[in-house]
């Protein structure tokens, strides 16, 4: 995880450089941003003359009358709900607090348009930075954080918890309003393999309720399992395929949905936020978690148990070891043994992502062994409430 400040000056190549421009000369800047510290890390290495330091993150100050969060670098659009809804739990629980967020990435949405945060930056100057009392990195901090990927906790409860103030549930963020459209959709990717929906689901999904209601399916055309699931449903007619350009679109459309399926993922936490009715089906991340105190989607899971794991286990990712990718249980590892790796990032590389489709087509336990009809039946009770 890269924590890094850096200072550009007029030798840079600009024109080829577009997303530089952005950046003021001679002034100097803190990132998470890994792709920027590649980038950087390239320009250090032709001799530019500019400064690339790696920093420490420090411990915050407990005495303050504003506070900046960094957030972790990376993180998937529920993670940025969840941060934001914890980060909203403190500014309406400690009063007359400066509070700003940085290293937001693509997220900006979220943080100004649905939270109303005003102190937003993604690289911050130091300037910038100087402005707040106390810096707060949440991994740092928070040992449970540092974990997620392999040992998923409840984001939001882990930071209030810590700063000792109660979950902020503002009463329906967004009154509900259902319109009596029969429309499902469906939303059967997520960031990895394990999260996302096998195409024995979807596909048992459609055969039952496409004779009843319009079936409308969530995918992403940049990613290898979403055109994996478009060429291999056995079922395309009468099918609305949706393609959000970005995050922006993604919510706003996910805010008019009357009804959804879910794995864990981005698309679960903004329609628990709008309260939107649905159904989520679990695999290895448990709906007391994902679910906690949002009680409009409802939850069905198999509990699959192996002496490897015990589901749901927690882990958000596949990961590769001695060269090969798969979770604890394909990969027949108990979860400590992980836990207690030194550099668990060196897990998230090799060729793990090249694998994610052969993952995904050959399913993980905590999947295969859903029955549909168990599925199906949660959906169209759910549906009629």
């Amino acid at each position: 995880m890269p924590y890094f400040s850096f200072i550009i000056n007029k030798n840079i190549d600009f024109q080829s450089n577009k997303d530089l421009n952005k950046f003021e000369l001679n002034t100097k800047y803190y990132s998470k941003d890994t792709k920027l510290w590649k980038k950087l890390t390239k320009f250090k290495k032709k001799n530019f003359s500019f400064h690339l330091n790696s920093e420490i993150r420090k411990y915050y100050k407990k005495n303050y009358n504003s506070i900046l969060f960094c957030l972790p670098p990376n993180i998937g659009l529920g993670d940025a709900i969840e941060y934001s809804l914890a980060i909203k739990s403190i500014e309406q629980n400690i009063k007359n607090i400066k509070i700003g967020l940085a290293h937001i990435g693509r997220f900006e949405y979220v943080f100004k348009n649905l939270f109303k945060f005003k102190e937003i930056y993604d690289n911050i100057s130091e300037t910038e930075l100087n402005s707040f009392d106390s810096i707060f990195h949440f991994t740092l901090e928070i040992e449970d954080l540092a974990l997620q990927k392999y040992d998923r906790k409840n984001i939001e409860k882990l930071i209030t918890n810590f700063f000792k103030v109660p979950i902020y549930r503002k009463q329906n963020f967004f009154k509900r309003k259902f319109n009596e459209k029969k429309i499902i959709s469906i939303f059967p990717l997520s960031n990895s393999p394990i999260r996302s929906l096998p195409l024995s689901i979807i596909d048992g999904i459609i055969n039952k309720f496409i004779n009843e209601y319009k079936i409308e399916i969530f995918l992403d055309s940049a990613s290898p399992m979403s055109n994996l699931i478009f060429n291999n449903l056995s079922y395309l007619k009468n099918i609305t395929f949706i393609d959000p350009i970005n995050v922006k679109e993604l919510i706003l459309k996910v805010k008019k949905i009357n009804f959804g399926i879910f794995p864990d993922s981005g698309p679960l936490h903004v329609a628990k936020f709008f309260d939107r009715r649905g159904v989520l089906i679990v695999s290895s991340v448990d709906e007391k978690i994902l679910l906690d105190q949002f009680d409009s989607i409802k939850s069905i899971k198999s509990n699959y148990k192996s002496e490897y794991c015990n589901g749901p286990c927690g882990l958000i990712n596949a990961f590769e070891i001695n060269n090969i990718s798969g979770c604890y249980d394909s990969l027949k590892i108990q979860k400590e043994k992980i836990l207690e790796t030194k550099n668990l990032q060196s897990l998230q590389r090799g060729q793990l992502k090249n694998n994610y489709t052969n993952m995904y087509i050959k399913s993980f336990n905590c999947y295969n062994e859903f029955k549909n009809i168990k599925i199906n039946n949660l959906i169209k009770k759910t549906l009629k409430e």
